[in-house]
């Protein structure tokens, strides 16, 4: 050994080390290795600096604290590299200078021999405390260790002040240089925490450096009787760390090549389960139930571990139609917020929620009206994507820019894979189910159009072949009535008379449903409509004990409508949402409007059975009433009606229970971007 530095001399090794180093800086400019290579350079100046000083000068003072503080510093670059403070890189090296300069004024002191024993005491409580104090109000992820960290430090501190006016002052040098090397040995276990060589050899290289001072401080005749044996003692924690830090280096790169490839892979695995489900997608599957599988495949491919699918009905409310990962409490808990919200809150949360992805938005807790949605327990670190208790949400939206649910995640597994190439593949997966979503409400409604316009074209010349004959039959009852008929006569003329009106009734109603009843289009106020509907059927309400909860703006748009064919509507659907509820013990009704733009939006809902046969309910004559309660015909003249003024009407049931029939009535708006139908 002795050999080997007569011919490798320290500067000349340190030299080399620190030019691999800065190679190494080059090509990973990261926080931790402009530390490494800082401490190195000081190192290598601690060297130098007695070589090229070898003559007197008059900045002999200044270099010799120099040199005494740069080790010193070295072992604080070594602490500051690895340990965990919740501080930008910027911030992180304003405290390492703001350390350093106590630190250096004090090893300019002590290298002088100084008297001035205060001034040396400030340094070094300032050092120690101003440590303490930073370490503590920074550290993140807090356990025992920081509490012994935390300790070990204040201890040395109040050792150093008493060894300066009473013991050795030396001590105080020799203790912080054990300190440092010590915490920075601790400090490289606590971050990598893996049992790999070059954690272990850069470890124990740092605690051998400890030792080494801690000899100086504590035995200086063993040290200076070991003569040059001491100097490779002193030379070799060096190299053995240098060693170790290389090898960390080099196993780091292993281990992100290793994690490249196995991200890669999980990717090429997410890529082809998220295929699978776009291509079942885009086949002929029943969405609504392939919402689970959905969501169970997100969490099991994707960086959350638990996701809710939220889907709007025809009424713009929300209900969940898949989950994963939730606890059975969990689940109901999102059920009960999930009635309080609608797309028009979904719509608000994109709006004011920050971006991350394409479509994808970090959503605070506070930011949910109805109230925190998924409730996680789990504690993050500080992270910059990602804070506690947030949540994702990633909206539905199809190709036509309508939204149709969301997604909903939480419990991300690796807050550093939040970003674009994880997002962008769950964005890719919604806008494929709502494109499915889309097409199959658009491919409902096309059937039940086509369906319906073939019930009415039968029903209208039904309609027409029996009106004539139908025509006759009253003019004859009534012309007959104006004679003098037998009581037995005069009553069965009497019946058929009151079951010809009966029929031309359902004839009109019929002609009616198939748009062949005259219509006019005007420009009237929906308010009014609807309390001259309210007023008519307030008796009717009354009487049952049933009470209609509205919630209707005040300042609505006009509407472009036949007004007296609103009014069948709206009094039909109320009629019905009426009889739901009567044999409930729960008789509740709400409507609802809202503006929407070029239309409104108009939802009855009532707490009965729901609907049997959502696929028939507007076929004419389909009816789920007890005999005499009805004909099947209300809801078929209502889609005419709606059908012929350009609007809609849909129906859902409801969780837990009931129905909600949904309108959409043109307002002004819309007859600048379509002409009104009018059919005379």
């Amino acid at each position: 050994m002795q050999e080997l530095f007569r011919h490798l001399p320290s500067p000349l090794i340190l030299g080399t080390l620190v030019g691999i180093f800065f190679s190494i800086y080059r090509h990973n400019r990261t926080s931790r290795v402009r530390f490494w290579l800082l401490a190195w350079i000081l190192i290598f100046l601690h060297f130098v600096v007695p070589i090229v000083t070898l003559t007197p000068t008059r900045f002999d003072t200044v270099i010799a604290g120099f040199d005494a503080a740069t080790l010193q510093l070295a072992g604080l670059a070594f602490i500051f590299s690895l340990v965990p403070l919740r501080l930008t890189e910027r911030v992180r090296w304003y405290c390492f200078f703001g350390i350093s300069i106590p630190i250096a004024i004090y090893s300019a002191l002590w290298i002088t021999e100084s008297t001035h024993k205060l001034p040396q005491a400030i340094c070094v409580s300032l050092v120690s405390l101003g440590g303490v104090c930073a370490y503590h109000y920074f550290c993140i992820n807090r356990d025992w260790v920081d509490n012994v960290v935390e300790f070990s430090l204040v201890l040395l501190g109040f050792v150093s002040v008493y060894q300066i006016y009473y013991g050795n002052v030396s001590g105080p040098y020799h203790g912080i240089m054990t300190g440092s090397y010590a915490l920075a040995g601790v400090f490289v276990i606590r971050h990598y925490w893996r049992k790999t060589p070059g954690v272990l050899v850069t470890s124990g290289g740092l605690f051998a450096w400890s030792f080494v001072w801690a000899l100086a401080a504590y035995l200086p005749n063993v040290v200076e009787k070991a003569g040059e044996a001491a100097s490779d003692l002193w030379n070799v924690p060096k190299l053995v760390v240098a060693f170790g830090m290389i090898l960390i280096l080099l196993e780091d790169e292993s281990i992100a090549a290793q994690d490249a490839r196995d991200r890669e892979h999980a990717l090429n695995h997410q890529v082809e389960r998220f295929a699978e489900i776009t291509s079942q997608l885009l086949g002929a599957v029943d969405v609504p139930p392939f919402c689970e599988k959905i969501a169970n495949v997100i969490t099991e491919e994707g960086n959350f571990h638990r996701v809710v699918v939220l889907l709007a009905d025809d009424s713009h409310h929300l209900h969940i139609a898949g989950n994963s990962g939730l606890s059975p409490e969990a689940l109901a808990h999102v059920q009960q917020i999930a009635t309080k919200m609608s797309l028009e809150e979904i719509t608000r949360l994109c709006l004011s929620a920050p971006k991350i992805g394409k479509n994808s938005y970090v959503v605070p807790a506070e930011r949910i009206a109805a109230g925190r949605f998924l409730r996680s327990g789990r504690e993050y670190p500080v992270h910059p994507r990602w804070r506690q208790g947030d949540e994702l949400l990633v909206p539905l939206q199809s190709h036509r820019g309508l939204t149709v649910g969301c997604f909903f995640l939480d419990d991300p597994k690796d807050l550093d894979r939040i970003g674009w190439e994880e997002l962008s593949k769950i964005e890719l997966l919604a806008a494929d189910l709502a494109v499915a979503i889309d097409r199959t409400s658009m491919h409902r409604q096309m059937i039940q159009r086509e369906k319906l316009v073939g019930i009415g074209q039968l029903v209208s010349g039904v309609a027409h072949e029996l009106n004539n004959p139908l025509t006759a039959v009253l003019g004859y009852t009534e012309l007959m009535g104006d004679y003098n008929l037998q009581p037995e006569v005069a009553r069965d003329l009497t019946i058929v008379r009151r079951e010809a009106n009966r029929m031309k009734r359902i004839i009109e109603n019929l002609l009616r449903f198939s748009r062949q009843s005259r219509s006019e289009t005007t420009t009237t106020d929906f308010n009014a409509v609807l309390q001259d509907v309210l007023t008519l059927r307030e008796y009717d309400l009354n009487g049952r004990g049933i009470k209609i909860a509205t919630n209707v703006p005040a300042q609505l748009p006009n509407i472009a409508i036949d007004q007296s064919q609103l009014k069948i509507v709206l009094s039909n659907l109320i009629a019905n949402a009426i009889d739901a509820v009567q044999e409930r013990p729960t008789k509740e009704i709400s409507l609802e409007v809202r503006d929407l733009g070029d239309k409104l939006l108009v939802n009855i809902t009532d707490s009965g059975p729901g609907f049997a046969d959502l696929n028939r309910i507007f076929d004419p004559f389909f009816t789920t009433k007890s005999p005499g309660r009805g004909m099947g015909l209300g809801l078929s003249i209502c889609y005419g009606i709606m059908r012929q003024h350009g609007g809609e009407i849909y129906a859902a049931n409801v969780h837990p229970q009931g129905a909600c029939i949904s309108i959409e009535v043109p307002t002004v708006a819309a007859l600048r971007v379509r002409p009104v139908e009018v059919v005379s």
